[in-house]
């Protein structure tokens, strides 16, 4: 059967977040044709990446004025309630709705800035499709 993610194994569990914290996540959905959702990426698993290209303060979304940290993913008012995670996530990926995709601008889907954003989401919906 297929993945739900790149990363899954046998359980499927190692895209889903660690107990009591959120992630946001980016989907191809109807990819194949059957509703379903293909795993592009997620916030913070791209943080540690650009941490270690030193980019973060360039490409992420603000919380704050500060761009936002790992930690954030873990921060609530009412532990674990979908409705604030969902609002956080909307907060976040809303500062990204207007990035162009035939930019190479850094940002999150683009931590290089070497490709456009268009082109990099074709080779990830190819190498989809070839599964």
């Amino acid at each position: 059967s297929a993945r739900f993610c790149p990363r899954e194994r046998r359980q499927g569990f190692e895209c889903r977040a660690k107990a009591d914290k959120f992630k946001c996540g980016i989907f191809f959905e109807n990819l194949l044709g059957g509703r379903e959702l293909k795993w592009i990426g997620a916030l913070p698993d791209a943080i540690a990446r650009a941490e270690r290209n030193n980019v973060q303060d360039e490409i992420f979304p603000k919380v704050n004025g500060q761009p936002v940290q790992k930690s954030y993913f873990g921060q609530w008012s009412r532990k674990c309630d979908p409705t604030e995670a969902n609002a956080k996530c909307y907060l976040l990926m809303a500062q990204l709705a207007d990035d162009k995709l035939d930019s190479c601008k850094k940002t999150v889907g683009n931590l290089d800035g070497d490709d456009t954003i268009g082109n990099q989401l074709c080779d990830q919906a190819r190498r989809f499709l070839q599964q």
